[in-house]
């Protein structure tokens, strides 16, 4: 075979020619390197979701530490009610006088002037007595300094200094000086009451924490603040009592229906239960029935030693004696649950609680009782701020600390009580309606009041399901 030998013109053709292209080739060189392009990206979602979950993970199991997966549903109640002791507000749990506690290492040491001598002897009765009228006496109230995450105890004894609460820790008489650091407690309290009364600048309320537990990581609780200085005293003293009935209903019950009813002195606090609602707005009634009222399921009645049976229905009542000129409230904001997990964790319910047209409190036109004081807990679990409203020689007041503002339309401070978390309350003789008032007499010819009945059985008014406006307070 012979090769035809290209000349010069025909190799300048070939040079000057453009390429071929094929628009075939190009699509599926740019489809390849698209679905490279894609895999890439798909590979770092997948390791950033990876990534994210195990950040998850850890943020869970470090807020909920191992003692909460040992968390277990409540079992239900078998038998007719245990016996009651009283325990206080809180779970018995000793004061935190611990050495190791890196909270009790951060409190300043007792103060030097603290009073001495025997308890009989720290304060006189006519000494009681006068520091007792001053407290009662003073206009305004007088702002706590904060030295370093002190609300939750200025709230504490702010709510202490505006109830009759500081009558009955100064009287050596309730006290229990067995308990440990009940004597101490005692002379600390009747230095801060001296100081309170006399209106100081550089009020200070962080010593008190040395006796109060806390769990390490947790929000630090007014309720429980309280509760801990109860533990000195002899607390049945202040508690309403309650009675308890309990009704069950079955065809094996000898005439159908089964009753039980005991009395007992509750906490000094009574607990409020929100119900399960999604509801952002709980009437105060709402509230107090579901506390009180509950139907048990599966509840165990032994008719004898021999015969126990499961009732069909069961429902117990609890009822109040109202004996006491006080009523402290405290609604149940914190309170465990389980999550989608199945672990038992504490949330903060943020439900308001609506008092229109039911203040003051009602009983059954028997009982009334005016607010005085209330705390609030700004924030979460983890951490917030508390503050307190307070009414004083009839004007209501704003403390954040060592601020206080300046008198408050009680419109407005009562707009704020939709958020608390304690309340006191004060027994008040019987109101009377204003003579314009459509009212009906009760039988005892007294005209009757126009706030909310919260024992009777009357159907509550629409419940508001939009929150309310937030109000700006101006300290």
């Amino acid at each position: 075979m012979s090769i035809t030998p290209i000349t010069a013109a025909e190799i300048g053709v070939l040079v000057t020619q453009k390429p071929q292209t094929s628009s075939w080739g190009s699509r599926v060189v740019s489809s390849t390197f698209l679905k490279s392009t894609a895999i890439k990206i798909m590979k770092i979602v997948a390791i950033l979701l990876i990534l994210g979950l195990v950040l998850t993970v850890i943020d869970v199991w470090m807020e909920h530490n191992l003692d909460r997966f040992k968390g277990n549903i409540p079992p239900a109640p078998v038998g007719p009610p245990a016996p009651f002791t009283p325990t206080g507000p809180i779970n018995p749990i000793p004061p935190a006088t611990n050495p190791s506690n890196p909270i009790v290492n951060q409190r300043p040491p007792l103060p030097e002037n603290l009073p001495q001598g025997d308890i009989k002897n720290i304060l006189s009765e006519a000494e009681r007595n006068t520091l007792i009228n001053k407290l009662a006496s003073l206009t305004k109230p007088i702002g706590i300094n904060n030295h370093g995450n002190d609300c939750f105890m200025n709230s504490c004894m702010q709510y202490i200094m505006h109830s009759e609460l500081y009558s009955f820790f100064l009287d050596p008489k309730n006290l229990k000086p067995e308990v440990e650091n009940a004597v101490e407690f005692y002379r600390l309290f009747v230095w801060f009451a001296e100081g309170y009364a006399e209106g100081k600048s550089d009020l200070r309320s962080d010593y008190f924490r040395r006796y109060v537990p806390c769990s390490e990581g947790t929000q630090e609780d007014s309720y429980d603040a309280l509760g801990s200085a109860l533990h000195f005293y002899h607390q049945e003293r202040i508690s309403q009592t309650k009675i308890v009935k309990l009704k069950a209903n079955d065809t094996r019950i000898p005439g159908g229906v089964f009753h039980s009813q005991s009395s007992h002195n509750a906490s000094p606090l009574v607990e409020l239960d929100f119900p399960d609602q999604n509801s952002s707005k709980v009437p105060i009634k709402s509230l107090w029935k579901e506390s009180f009222h509950t139907k048990l399921e599966d509840y165990i009645v032994s008719l004898s030693e021999e015969q126990k049976i499961k009732a069909n229905t069961t429902t117990k009542d609890e009822e109040f004696d109202f004996k006491l000129p006080d009523l402290l409230l405290r609604a149940k904001r914190f309170k465990k649950t389980l999550n989608e997990y199945g672990m038992l964790i504490d949330m903060k319910v943020d439900n308001k609680i609506d008092f229109s047209d039911a203040l003051p409190l009602n009983f059954g036109n028997k009982h009334f009782f005016d607010l005085v004081a209330f705390t609030v807990q700004r924030g979460t679990l983890r951490g917030g701020h508390y503050v307190s409203y307070v009414k004083r020689q009839g004007q209501w007041y704003f403390i954040s600390d060592s601020s206080v503002s300046k008198p408050l339309v009680e419109e407005d401070a009562l707009k704020f009580a939709e958020d608390g978390y304690m309340f006191y309350f004060k027994q008040i003789p019987r109101p009377r309606s204003d003579s314009s008032s459509s009212d009906s007499s009760s039988d005892d010819g007294a005209s009757t009041p126009r706030s909310i009945d919260l024992l009777s059985d009357d159907e509550l008014p629409p419940t508001n399901l939009n929150p309310s406006p937030t109000r700006s307070e101006n300290v």
